[in-house]
């Protein structure tokens, strides 16, 4: 019997060793993993703050960017209210000509134009009174001293400031409004850099 008790103790002392074995190892897998997990953890916040810095330093340009257009658009907006101004003023000051100076600016434009004598000179009703009744003799009269033919005036209920010249099936226009709107076509960008260098 002993024999069986010596074996019993033996395969007790054998199986106790190897589960003690078994368990060590199983212990320093476990450590093996908590510390392929620690390091996994560690990588991916790695990984997450890199790409939380990209997205932010995106997010910043994209702001940057933003307000960059932003300002862009706000600094031409006002450069073209300033310019913009700058046309007003010149159209109000000219649609307050004298007499003379509305005179002598009808007879110079005019003397530029070859007139065929079937012309008529269509002015705003208010220039009647401004420049008189007698208005349309003054203006052939100098178109005769210039060597040019005669033309009819006719007044327009329109308010405008300036002329339309109609004859041959074609009217010209020489309101100040689409003087100054040529003008500003041909000279916004000589003028911007006028005001803004």
């Amino acid at each position: 019997m002993a024999d069986i008790e010596n074996i019993t103790k033996y395969i007790i002392e054998d199986a106790q060793k190897e589960a003690a074995e078994l368990l060590k190892a199983a212990e320093e897998q476990c450590k093996e993993i908590v510390e392929q997990n620690k390091k996994d953890i560690e990588k991916l916040k790695d990984s997450m703050k890199k790409a939380a810095e990209l997205e932010g330093k995106k997010r910043a340009e994209y702001i940057l960017s933003s307000y960059t257009v932003e300002e862009r658009k706000a600094r031409l907006k006002a450069k073209q209210e300033v310019i913009s101004d700058a046309f007003d003023k010149a159209m109000e000051t000219l649609q307050h000509l004298s007499k003379e100076q509305y005179l002598q600016f009808i007879e110079e434009t005019l003397s530029d134009i070859d007139l065929s004598g079937d012309e008529e000179l269509l002015l705003s009703i208010n220039d009647k009174e401004k420049l008189g009744e007698d208005f349309e003799e003054k203006i052939n009269s100098f178109l005769k001293s210039q060597g040019k033919k005669n033309l009819t005036v006719e007044y327009s209920p329109e308010e405008f400031t300036g002329y339309r010249l109609r004859g041959n099936n074609i009217e010209i226009n020489y309101t100040l409004q689409a003087l100054i709107n040529n003008l500003r076509v041909d000279m916004e960008t000589e003028i911007a850099e006028i005001l803004f260098s």
